[in-house]
């Protein structure tokens, strides 16, 4: 454990330099005292809807709805990855597609790192497998969902392309 004095002044240090380093001391604490997870997810999008699902009840993001997809594997790559989510939890064939974005949001009991990409599905037939609902939501129906808090800077990008 690492102990600083009481205030800057007694560090002898300027105030940036102890605020800095205490920084530093507390997000290595940080990140070593949360789970990391790192996800990928789906944005898939069709005849100018997107597709959102509803998470089941469980955990600090239960009954949210999100963009689908899943934790990584050790050795996996993001595309392979998100195409077995995919095949898991929906029971679709996903063609990845074009990265998209990368959000990172620090939840009470985890910090999670998501990684997205633009994904075509060919089926129209969607078994929901993991989820409690789903919904093909138009740029203005974006916002008639609670989204998971990780998701909403994905929902922001999703309406720009949507209005285009």
């Amino acid at each position: 454990m690492a102990c600083f004095p009481t205030t800057p002044e007694a560090s002898g240090l300027p105030d940036t330099i102890t605020s800095i380093i205490l920084y530093c001391v507390l997000a290595t604490w940080y990140a070593d005292w949360v789970k990391q997870i790192e996800v990928v997810a789906a944005v898939i999008i069709r005849e100018g809807r997107v597709f959102a699902a509803q998470r089941n009840g469980k955990g600090e993001v239960g009954f949210k709805w999100e963009f689908p997809g899943g934790k990584l594997e050790p050795g996996e790559t993001r595309q392979a990855a998100l195409t077995r989510e995919l095949e898991e939890e929906l029971e679709v064939a996903a063609r990845v597609g074009n990265f998209m974005m990368t959000v990172t949001h620090g939840y009470k009991t985890f910090h999670l790192t998501m990684h997205c990409y633009l994904v075509e599905i060919p089926s129209s037939v969607i078994v929901l497998k993991e989820h409690l609902d789903s919904r093909w939501l138009s740029a203005s129906e974006l916002d008639t969902v609670d989204w998971a808090e990780a998701d909403r800077p994905v929902v922001r990008r999703v309406k720009e392309l949507l209005t285009q």
